[in-house]
């Protein structure tokens, strides 16, 4: 290749380097407005889990204060091989 054809090259990847981000790095993530609608029904859902109020009478139960965590069953034995699989005998 030549120092021509060379030059023409990056000159062209820089070209499109710069528009790219001016396309996607300026204009931020692109967002659209939101109508007036739909954030009021977003605000109401925030709104509505912010005053959630959580029953934890269930907590309190006497049958769930009776559970148990299981217990443990030991594992078996295992059996160990030699140290070397591959040494010879």
């Amino acid at each position: 290749m030549t120092k021509q054809t060379t030059l023409l090259i990056i000159v062209f990847i820089i070209i499109v380097a710069a528009t790219g981000y001016l396309w996607f790095g300026l204009s931020g993530p692109a967002v659209e407005n939101a109508g007036g609608e739909e954030f009021s029904v977003r605000l109401a859902e925030l709104r509505r889990l912010k005053n959630l109020q959580l029953d934890t009478s269930v907590l309190e139960d006497q049958f769930f204060r009776s559970l148990e965590l299981p217990q443990e069953t030991p594992l078996p034995e295992v059996k160990i091989g030699r140290i070397n699989p591959f040494a010879p005998f």
